[in-house]
Formats: C-alpha cells, structure tokens, sequence
C-alpha cells in the first residue's frame, strides 16, 4: 500500500526542498533556507501559487485553479508561477517535477 503523503509528493508539480522550513502565517507564509539561513516571504498570492503547485501535477492545472481563485487573465498567472518558481528554484528552495512524476 502506498502512503498518500508520499503519492501526493511523487506526484506534485514541485516539492520543497529537505533542506526548507515552511510555515504558514495567516494568508502568507515564510520560508527558512535552513542551509543558508536565509529567510524568505511570500505574499497571499504567492502562498496561494506555492501551495497549489505542491499539491498539483503540472502548471496547467495550477494555473487553472488560480483562475477560478482570482480575477486574472490566465496568462498573467502563468507569467507569474513560472517567474515564482524559478525564482524558488535557483535559489534551491523547491524541487521541480520533470513531467514524469519525479522532481528533478
């Protein structure tokens, strides 16, 4: 039997990195590099964006779980998320999936 934890994490668009720290305080959350000890934020809309792209398996249904969420043309949104998690990327806080059920 497969722990749905880990079928949920297999199977998300990203993954935070073992070496983050979330937390989530009221709508937005804060993110501790615990490597670097750097601190992060990210704002309502950013949480709201991180969240779903931990929960679900490709940018396309993120993007159209915002647009039900939010007053935004889904191409804005897209713009958006992606310029997020690139950003989360480089500076090796999430772990991108390679489209084939596994973060890269």
């Amino acid at each position: 039997m497969v722990d749905e934890t880990t079928q949920a994490e297999t199977e998300a668009y990203v993954r935070p990195s073992d070496k983050l720290l979330v937390q989530k305080v009221a709508d937005e959350m804060v993110l501790l590099d615990l490597e670097r000890g750097l601190y992060y934020g990210l704002d309502a809309v950013a949480t709201r964006m991180f969240e779903l792209a931990c929960q679900l398996p490709d940018a396309a249904q993120v993007v159209s779980q915002l647009a039900e969420e939010y007053d935004a043309p889904p191409s804005v949104l897209d713009e958006d998320l992606e310029a997020l998690l690139a950003d989360m990327a480089a500076a090796g806080l999430i772990l991108r999936s390679t489209g084939e059920g596994t973060p890269e």
